[in-house]
């Protein structure tokens, strides 16, 4: 049975509490948990010195205070907006892989153990041309060859790549994903492992496997040191929380998720809660629907 670990996502903190001390007392003291991983819609890693510098020194302030670890840094819903490594323009390209270079840095200072996240999307004229593809994809075995070494000076245990329902936003289904870690990691100086979302099954081009999120767990989980919670309806990336409210409707069970995850055979995995209200949704609702979520998770982790 594998060692898990229960943590959450920050993003619920964007734009409602950005202040270090906020988010990390919500986390420890409210919702009772130790691990968090660091959305970096939260502190771009351009943000200009001092003041980037000053706001992970007042983070890893926070997290002493209240015992809490920054586990992992996430590219964040800007990033995910963006074409990243996989930019059909060569330029912009470089620019991506400065950015994460300067996330590996941030992600350090943060005492996490890696960073990542989505890497990039290819165009649609790129995802139609075959040649263009497999360009691309050797353009991003070397993008991450290059951060890889540049991680693993700063300390970094791993690179993260999350997996997509986007087939242009690699990779979108568990064949894919097999294909990729191994071309991506031959010879790579430091490891690129997944972060699976259970959320991530609603390729609406994809097989009933690519569907079917405890397949995933069970195929590539040993390849996944995260794993993100949300609950769905498997129609979309829905990030709904487990309150009764949504498993009512809801394909994700947690039973379920523990029994792949044992399946699979790993050693210690973190759950990360990512759990995204709208930005018009009451705070006290959202605190209530986070706390209910964590209970959920708790309750089913005493297995």
């Amino acid at each position: 049975m594998a060692k898990i670990t229960l943590g959450i996502n920050n993003y619920f903190a964007v734009k409602r509490w950005p202040e270090p001390e906020e988010w990390v007392r919500i986390v420890a003291k409210d919702l009772g948990l130790s691990t968090a991983q660091f959305d970096l819609d939260l502190l771009d890693p351009n943000t200009l010195e001092p003041y980037r510098g000053m706001q992970a020194a007042r983070i890893r302030q926070a997290c002493e205070k209240y015992g809490v670890r920054v586990q992992s840094t996430l590219t964040g819903g800007v990033g995910y907006h963006m074409s990243l490594l996989l930019h059909p323009d060569p330029g912009m390209r470089v620019c991506a892989l400065d950015w994460f270079q300067k996330a590996v840095t941030l992600s350090a200072e943060l005492k996490a153990d890696g960073t990542g996240g989505p890497l990039g999307a290819l165009s649609m004229k790129d995802f139609a041309d075959a040649k263009r593809r497999a360009h691309l994809e050797n353009c991003l075995k070397d993008a991450l060859h290059s951060l890889g070494a540049y991680a693993k000076l700063h300390g970094q245990k791993y690179l993260i790549w999350e997996p997509s329902p986007v087939r242009r936003e690699l990779p979108a289904t568990i064949s894919d994903a097999e294909r990729l870690y191994e071309f991506v990691n031959d010879g790579a100086p430091l490891p690129v492992v997944y972060l699976f979302d259970v959320g991530h099954v609603c390729n609406f081009e994809g097989s009933a496997q690519d569907k079917d999120p405890y397949l995933w767990i069970k195929r590539i989980a040993k390849w996944c040191p995260i794993i993100h919670l949300q609950q769905t309806d498997g129609t979309g990336d829905q990030h709904w929380p487990f309150t009764r409210e949504f498993n009512k409707v809801g394909i994700i069970d947690a039973k379920k998720v523990l029994e792949a995850i044992d399946g699979a055979g790993i050693k210690e995995i973190y759950l990360e809660l990512e759990i995204i209200h709208a930005f018009e949704a009451n705070e006290s609702k959202v605190l209530d629907d986070l706390k209910e979520t964590v209970e959920y998770w708790q309750k089913a982790l005493l297995r």
